[in-house]
C-alpha cells in the first residue's frame, strides 16, 4: 500500500465503495491536497529539523498528484515507497504524510520486534479528547487487521514482546544530547531514573516518549535489546 491510500477509507466513506478509477482520482485528488500544505508545513512543523527536503518530496508528491497510489504506476515513474524506511526520503515522506493527514502508523517490524511510531511528533496529547486515528501497518507496507490503542495496545505490546520506538530521527536527534541533558529530559517528561550506557538511555527515552504519546503515561520505559 502507497502511504497516500492509508487514511482515505477514513477520510471519504466513499472511496471503499467506488471503482478502481474513481478510487484513482480520489487519491490523486489527495496528493493534490496534500501537496498543498507542504510549503505551510515545512514552516509550521519544523520540516528542516524533521529531515524533510522539499527537493526529495516534489517527484514523490507529484507522481502521487499525476497516478494515485497506484503501485505499478509509482514503479514507472521511479518514485515507489520502501516500507523498509531504509531510504530516508521515504522515511521522512511518511513523517510527513502522518502531520499532512493527521493520523499516526504503527509500523510493525516482525524481524526486530519493534513497532515504530508515526509521525515523529505531532500536537494531540492524549489528554485532548478523541485521539488521532491510528493505522497498524506490517512491514511491506500490508495493512494490519488490529483495532486497539493507547493502553489496551500498549498493554498487547508488552505482553507480546514488542518494543515501541520512535522514528530514527527522534533517536538520533535525542543521540546529539549530553548525559545531563538527557537525564534532564528524562526528569520533565516524568520518567522514573535511567541508567546504563548513552545508546540504552536514549532507546528508553525515546520509547517513553512513544508511549505518552499513546496515552501510557504510567507506563515504565522499556530499552530497545531488552
Amino acid at each position: 500500500m502507497d502511504p497516500v491510500r492509508i487514511a482515505m477509507e477514513t477520510r471519504d466513506k466513499m472511496y471503499a465503495m467506488a471503482n478502481q478509477s474513481h478510487r484513482t482520482a480520489m487519491e490523486r485528488e489527495e496528493a493534490q491536497r496534500i501537496e498543498a500544505l507542504l510549503p505551510d508545513l515545512y514552516k509550521s512543523e519544523g520540516g528542516r529539523t524533521r529531515g524533510w527536503t522539499l527537493t526529495a518530496f516534489e517527484p514523490m508528491i507529484k507522481a502521487r498528484c499525476a497516478s494515485g497510489a497506484d503501485l505499478r504506476a509509482l514503479q514507472r515513474a521511479k518514485v515507489p515507497f520502501d516500507w523498509t524506511l531504509e531510504d530516508k526520503r521515504c522515511a521522512a515522506f511518511l513523517d510527513f504524510i502522518c502531520v499532512a493527514q493527521q493520523i499516526r502508523v504503527a509500523l510493525w517490524s516482525l524481524s526486530t520486534k519493534t513497532i515504530t511510531l508515526y509521525p515523529a511528533a505531532d500536537s494531540r496529547a492524549p489528554s485532548e479528547g478523541p485521539s488521532v486515528p491510528l493505522f497498524h501497518i506490517d512491514e511491506g507496507g500490508v495493512p494490519k487487521d488490529f483495532a486497539l490503542e493507547g493502553d489496551a495496545f500498549l498493554r498487547f505490546a508488552e505482553a507480546n514482546g514488542w518494543v515501541l520506538v520512535p522514528p530514527t530521527s527522534v533517536l538520533k536527534s535525542l543521540g546529539h544530547l549530553t548525559m545531563a541533558d538527557l537525564e534532564s529530559v528524562g526528569t520533565r517528561l516524568g520518567m522514573p531514573e535511567v541508567t546504563g550506557t548513552k545508546t540504552e538511555r536514549v532507546a528508553a527515552i525515546g520509547s517513553f516518549k512513544v508511549k505518552q504519546r499513546l496515552g501510557g503515561m504510567s507506563q515504565s520505559p522499556t530499552v530497545v535489546g531488552d
